[in-house]
């Protein structure tokens, strides 16, 4: 369920990136018409919808469950931390 939840946000950002970034904008400031928007945040966005498409679609090849995929990552984590961090 993540993974496709994550795909539609994806599939949405790739699509639409202007909206996205109108909702976001409207959601963070109180006066959102006083801001411009720099050159580079709708491609940005769009770069983002793509990377979390890829995310999702590789997920979603390998098989693996949300739980599997997140058990896994919390093992490398535990893994990759050094001994002196851990507790």
């Amino acid at each position: 369920m993540l993974r496709f939840l994550i795909a539609v946000v994806g599939l949405i950002q790739l699509v639409a990136p202007e909206k996205v970034v109108r909702m976001y904008t409207r959601l963070a400031f109180e006066g959102p018409e006083a801001f411009t928007v720099r050159r580079w945040v709708v491609p940005a966005m769009r770069l983002e919808g793509l990377l979390l498409l890829w995310v999702a679609v590789n997920g979603l090849e390998t098989g693996e469950s949300d739980e599997e995929a997140l058990s896994d990552q919390a093992s490398l984590a535990k893994a990759s931390v050094p001994e002196m961090f851990s507790m």
